[in-house]
Parts: structure tokens; sequence; C-alpha cells
């Protein structure tokens, strides 16, 4: 596999960045003392959205790190940041499942982060 230690770099980093950022955004979305979503967050749920589409690209046109399964990351990780727009637009108020959505995220990032290790 050609480059293998940079495909391994630039995956970790974007999946690094996606996660550390969904989790300060959980952490202030559940703070009961921040009542919305600032307008810098919704920057960086911008930016996850962004780099999700960049990594998911990178993947489909390498057939060396299919086995990554990561379009089962990127759906779950799809699945919380909808779940933090609805937050940010004011489509719901209600945080009551954000944290079982983190969770299910959280197991297909290891799940991501485990395999590129392995690559």
């Amino acid at each position: 596999m050609p480059n293998t230690q940079k495909i391994k770099n630039y995956l970790n980093e974007k999946v690094e960045f996606i996660n550390e950022t969904f989790d300060d955004l959980y952490q202030n979305a559940i703070n009961p003392n921040n009542k919305d979503i600032s307008k810098s967050e919704i920057i960086l749920l911008s930016e996850i959205f962004s780099t999700l589409e960049a990594v998911d690209g990178f993947v489909s046109t390498h057939d060396d790190v299919e086995n990554l399964e990561f379009k089962s990351y990127a759906q779950e990780a799809r699945k919380f940041y909808d779940e933090l727009a609805r937050l940010a637009s004011d489509e719901t108020k209600d945080k009551s499942h954000l944290g079982q959505e983190f969770e299910n995220y959280l197991n297909k990032y290891e799940d991501v982060v485990a395999k590129i290790s392995n690559l």
C-alpha cells in the first residue's frame, strides 16, 4: 500500500477533528447553563460536515482503505450531526436522546480508529 503512513495520518487527523469537535459541541449542548448553540458552534458544525464529506470522498476513491468500513462511521456521525443541527436551528429543544446518539457515534468512532491503526 503506497504512502500508508500518510493515509493513516490524514484519516486520523480528520477523524480526531470530528470527534473532538463533536465532544465539545455535545458537552456544550447538555450543559444546563447553555440554552442555545452559538454562532461559532454552528460554524463548527459546518466544518464537521465538510470534513465528513472530504474524508468520505477520499475513502471512496482509495480502494486500499475500503476495509475501514468508513461508510458506517460516516452514517453514525451524520446522524449525530443532524441531531446537533436540529438543536442549532431551533427545530427542536429536546435533548433527551442526545446522550444515546452520542454513544452510538462513539462506538463507530472507536471502531474506525482501531481499523485505521491496523492499516
